[in-house]
Order: C-alpha cells, then structure tokens, then sequence
C-alpha cells in the first residue's frame, strides 16, 4: 500500500526546470520577472566568494565551507545566505562535514557560536539588517500552512526550496489551500503530482500513480498487479525493502521509468551517474536501481541547488556535488536502512557498475 507521509523528508512533486542561459560567469543571476527582488543583495562578484562556490559545486566542502563562513563573517552577505541554505538542504553529508564536532559545525555555518543550536542563522540575521531578500526568505521558509509564504517563494524564483510548504499544504492545508497551492506551482511543477493527490482524495490519483503517470508521460488508469507494483516503486522506491517492491524488468512499466531517470531533467545527477559508471546497455538497470535506492521519484527530483539566486539548478544539476550528494544517500540506503537495506549481493545483482561507482564514492568521480 502507497505511503502518504505528511513530514520530513521523502515528499516533493514535479517540474520542469526553466532554462538558464549563461553568456559569461558561471555566478550570473536570473533574470526572471523576480529579478528586481532578488538583486536587492549584493552581486556576489567577489573573486574570493565565486571561487568558494566553484569549489563547493566540485564537492570540495574541506575548503569551500570554512571560505564561505570567513567570506560571511567580513559582510558578503550572499556568502551567509548560501551558508544558511547549504545546511538546511545538504540531503547527504561529505566525510569532512561528518567530522566535524557539533561547536565546529556551528562555528561554520553560524554568524556566531555563541548560543549553540539556538544561535540565529544567516538568513534571519540578514534579515534583521533590513535586507529585503533576506526577510523574503525568512518569512516563506517558514514551516505552517503558508500559502503567501509559497507564493513569495516562486515569485523569488526559488522554486526548489517550496517543497516542505507544498508538503505541509498537501498533507494539512484545507481543500481551498490546496487548489490556491496548485494556481501559485502550476500543473508543470514537480511538486505537483503529490499536492494533486491529496486534492483529488480517491485512490485513481496517489502520490505513486501520479508520480508514475510523470514517468511515464501518460495518466496511469490500471489497476492491475504490475501497475501496483511500479506505483509504489514510483512513490517510495526500496525504502520499504526491495523484497516488499518486486519492481523487475518484466514489468511494462520499466523501461518508462528508466528512461525518465535517464532523460528527465530533475534526476539528472542520477542519469548522469550511470552514463559516467556504466556501459550503455548497463544504464536502464543502473537507473532503475539508482531510483529505488534514493527513495522513488518524490527523493529523486529532491537534488536541488541550495538557493538559485547565486548557483541556477540547471548548473547544480551538472555539478560533481550534485552527482556525490546522489550517490552518498544511496551509499547511506544500503549502510543505514538496518532490515529495509538493499543486500550488497542483490545491489550487484541489480546493477553491477552502480555497486562499483558506491565502492569508489571516496574516490573522485
């Protein structure tokens, strides 16, 4: 039976990713209509402050982070605002960041280490400076039903970081909140097929059909075994255990789903794993595979720039880091899922060049 989690962190919905254009820095913000809001902090033209974001996109925390808190600390506030949203969306943490101590961290993503955890962040602190962007942001990033706070959000042009409102929206929000949610995403977002279940309430529109209806790029209408089956691998993928989802290449609806991981936009990190590690007759498995161990499409669309105004997710998307974060939360489904773990033996089973890709993970990809 399809899982509907109301909180933390498996649910998100669809997109398309807006195309970005670059003539020039790798730094250059959009120039959306939410330009003019976004522009009302500093051009981080800093040599100092892009080459910190070069090295974090090449998964380089060990001398990226320090930089980037030295960089907040003398006022780029762009610098303290990438800083605050780096914590709140790093879905998989690098070996220097897990060893770190809890003062050190702190000490690193924090104005101050003064008060502990309950030390202000970055976006809060500019915020109380008078930053507009800032207060933006602070005031949609929020937890509640905060529908103004949604809308800000995607007038910002921060799209990619709606998606705990649109979670709260989809699992507590009235009938109302959720039709006025859906108007401010749009039908094309990726958050759209969870929200979208939770308004129509009957058991044709779930979170797993409508994701697999995205994979597939039709309505999914059976109710048949296979179409269970590849539902709830859509929708949680092995995090119930692979053995609970039997989702096999017999299935009809396979070679859609592996096509997607391998074309579609949002999984591109995971798509571009498997064109790195594996043969082209390897990648469909790989896909498949890579899909299951990050939790199904609603963790899948989830490899998300930290704040777009300074790195544009078409850039994140290619980026080492983003290719990393995909494969250290697979690496942490098979060493942290206790009796949900996908067996080293069947993992090579499924997909031998992903099972060699994990092994190297310590290693340059």
């Amino acid at each position: 039976m399809e899982r509907f989690r109301g909180d933390c962190d498996k649910l998100s919905g669809m997109r398309h990713l807006r195309t970005f254009i670059f003539a020039t820095s790798l730094l250059t913000f959009s120039t959306t209509s939410a330009s003019a809001e976004r522009n009302t902090f500093e051009n981080p033209e800093n040599p100092s402050f892009r080459a910190a974001v070069a090295a974090w996109l090449d998964d380089d925390d060990t001398s990226s982070l320090p930089a980037l808190s030295v960089l907040a600390r003398s006022g780029i506030q762009a610098a303290g605002l990438l800083l605050d949203r780096i914590e709140a969306t790093d879905r998989a943490y690098s070996d220097y960041v897990w060893s770190l101590t809890r003062d050190q961290r702190l000490e690193i993503y924090r104005p101050s280490s003064a008060n502990g955890i309950f030390q202000p962040g970055w976006i809060e602190t500019w915020a109380g400076r008078g930053s507009a962007f800032a207060q933006s942001l602070d005031a949609s990033l929020r937890y509640g039903v905060n529908l103004a706070g949604l809308r800000k959000l995607t007038n910002l042009g921060e799209t990619h970081a709606t998606e705990h409102l649109v979670r709260k929206i989809g699992v507590d929000g009235t009938q109302d909140d959720r039709r006025a949610a859906a108007r401010i995403i749009g039908p094309d977002a990726e958050n759209a097929p969870f929200l979208l279940a939770f308004l129509a309430g009957n058991q044709s529109e779930t979170t797993g059909r409508n994701a697999l209806a995205v994979m597939t790029g039709q309505p999914v209408s059976a109710f048949d075994k296979e179409t269970t089956i590849a539902a709830e691998f859509a929708d949680i993928g092995f995090q119930a255990g692979s053995a609970n989802v039997p989702f096999k290449s017999s299935n009809r609806y396979y070679a859609s789903v592996a096509r997607w991981v391998l074309s579609a936009p949002a999984p591109k990190p995971m798509g571009d794993l498997c064109r790195r590690h594996c043969q082209e007759d390897q990648r469909r498995a790989c896909a498949v595979t890579a899909l299951g161990l990050v939790g199904g499409y609603y963790e899948a669309i989830r490899f998300d720039s930290p704040l777009e105004a300074i790195i544009p997710q078409t850039t994140f998307a290619e980026s080492r880091r983003a290719r990393n974060m995909a494969l250290r939360q697979m690496r942490a489904a098979i060493t942290e899922a206790g009796d949900d773990a996908l067996p080293e033996d069947e993992l090579k089973g499924r997909s031998l060049c992903l099972a060699a890709a994990l092994e190297k993970l310590k290693k340059p990809d």
